[in-house]
């Protein structure tokens, strides 16, 4: 009898356990989720999974590709060579290709970040040099190929200031007075000698306050005399 009692006693816990759980089992579909084809519930847990798997995008895969060059191949060169391949590529339409790099398009893209901030300052900074190069030796330049024409005739220098409509005033009047003087003390001087110390002088004069000019101005010439 007892042994009975404890075997009932036993079968009704199991019956109160699995009374009990029915109500989970009946609604665990609403916690997991095994479809694959759509995303199911939102809050199951396959569902979660399949959203972030969503935005992941395929892992991309590199090609690394060495080139062996000459050690005496200037670095310039080889830097331009590289810019320019990497450049082609892009453009060429290569299917899935994201981006290349290389070690000199790295250090170009460190110097653009570095001097980002000062692009604007640079630049006119180089168009201020242009513009002093050119109001420089622009008449100069001139004057000489046109000296050059007359086999550096001495006695030809008026007829080359009328060819190169020389104005007579401020800068171009300095040159000229300057170039005279420094051909009648040294005339077996070169004539680009000649010119550059005229220059020199010529901007000494007219153009002193300038900082851009004296940066674009060459120092005067050696005076080496005409072989």
């Amino acid at each position: 009898m007892k042994t009975s009692s404890r075997r009932l006693l036993v079968v009704a816990a199991w019956v109160i356990i699995l009374a009990a759980s029915l109500p989970a089992l009946f609604h665990y579909s609403s916690y997991i989720s095994y479809i694959t084809s759509t995303p199911g519930l939102s809050r199951s847990e396959s569902a979660r999974a399949q959203s972030l798997l969503s935005t992941v995008q395929p892992q991309n895969e590199s090609l690394l590709l060495v080139v062996k060059v000459s050690p005496s191949q200037p670095q310039t060169q080889l830097a331009k060579a590289t810019l320019n391949f990497q450049k082609t590529l892009k453009s060429s339409g290569v299917p899935n290709l994201s981006s290349t790099q290389s070690a000199f398009s790295s250090y170009a893209q460190f110097i653009d970040q570095l001097v980002s901030s000062y692009a604007p300052a640079i630049r006119a900074s180089c168009n201020n040099f242009t513009q002093a190069s050119n109001q420089i030796y622009s008449y100069p330049s001139e004057f000489l190929k046109a000296w050059i024409s007359t086999g550096y005739s001495h006695t030809s220098i008026k007829s080359v200031l009328e060819s190169t409509n020389c104005t007579g005033q401020g800068y171009e009047l300095a040159f000229y007075t300057y170039f005279n003087a420094t051909l009648e003390a040294h005339p077996t001087f070169k004539p680009a000698t000649l010119v550059q110390n005229a220059v020199y002088d010529a901007v000494s004069q007219t153009m002193a306050t300038d900082p851009y000019i004296y940066a674009a101005l060459s120092p005067p010439a050696s005076a080496i005399p005409q072989q």
